[in-house]
């Protein structure tokens, strides 16, 4: 896995880190600055040093320059390969790896926050942030993710998820309608239900704006949005062809959401059932990848319907 052979390679660079070069680049900048002042000051394992050094920038024995470090922790979050076969990749130890992986992947958030690609985990922010994006219409929805099975009887029972019929975390998500994800809940057990996240957020929406979720949020009505929802099938009733229809319209409609929810699955770290049992890993990474989603969405050179590209303050 080398970083100057990889680049000389635009396709294959795409598929092994999400980012093409010229983005690549421009998060470069941003990473760079937080990897300098990181490394002045603490070492690899994290430690503080008991003097700062005045030479950050010099290269280290392991992934020797700034662009190497921010390949390696976008591969390894795209990838999401055992740790044994990223450290044999790029040709040092696992417990190399480890260490790396801890010390970059706080790095890679700082770099995607001072671009304010971040989304808000503060419910009450959301107006605010949709209204300077003049939004007319957002999008809300639920991400579950697979987990390892709890060795803890009573843990188990708190993670299984009946829809998934196996053991999950859930994140809530509020996207608008070029994908620009702005909030991110905390991750919850798969046992929460959707409707009651929605609630424990205590959400603040701009007045008259229309709010798509899915049929999982049945109850949930703000004071001050307008609700579009499908319809439910009941038991006794059948659902009249005027009914079919509008569900098909607000499908066609609230794909948006499922839409930025792949965009963020593209790592793989976030995909795939989850390995790690450490709650703060699990929310990191999803706080991250979605960061990277929305870098994606404001790329200049993706083609998402979206006039906020780089350079344009998106949350402030």
């Amino acid at each position: 896995m080398n970083y100057k052979n990889i680049r000389t390679r635009p396709t294959q660079f795409l598929s092994v880190t999400s980012l093409n070069i010229a983005e690549f680049d421009y998060l470069l900048s941003s990473f760079s600055g937080r990897w300098r002042n990181y490394y002045r000051i603490h070492n690899i394992e994290g430690k503080k040093r008991k003097a700062p050094i005045f030479n950050p920038e010099k290269d280290t024995k392991t992934l020797p320059t700034v662009a190497e470090k921010l390949f390696f922790i976008l591969v390894y979050l795209k990838n999401y390969s055992l740790q044994e076969m990223i450290a044999a990749s790029f040709g040092f130890s696992q417990s190399q790896a480890s260490k790396w992986s801890k010390a970059l992947r706080p790095l890679l958030f700082d770099a995607l926050s001072d671009l304010k690609m971040t989304p808000t985990r503060d419910g009450h922010k959301v107006a605010q942030i949709l209204e300077n994006l003049g939004e007319t219409k957002c999008f809300q929805d639920v991400t579950e993710r697979l987990i390892n099975r709890p060795s803890d009887q009573d843990v188990q029972e708190e993670f299984y998820s009946g829809k998934k019929k196996t053991h999950t975390i859930k994140n809530n998500l509020i996207t608008t309608e070029n994908q620009f994800i702005v909030y991110l809940s905390p991750t919850e057990q798969g046992t929460v239900h959707d409707k009651k996240m929605a609630d424990e957020e205590e959400f603040v929406f701009p007045d008259g704006i229309h709010l798509f979720q899915d049929s999982g949020y049945q109850g949930y009505q703000p004071s001050n949005v307008h609700i579009v929802q499908p319809f439910k099938k009941t038991r006794k009733e059948k659902l009249s062809k005027l009914k079919k229809w509008f569900n098909h319209y607000v499908s066609s409609i609230r794909i948006t959401v499922e839409h930025a929810i792949c965009g963020v699955k593209r790592a793989r770290i976030v995909k795939d059932k989850c390995r790690h049992f450490c709650h703060q890993f699990r929310d990191q990474i999803m706080d991250i990848c979605v960061g990277l989603h929305n870098f994606r969405v404001c790329s200049p050179f993706r083609e998402y319907k979206s006039n906020r590209k780089w350079g344009f303050p998106i949350l402030e």
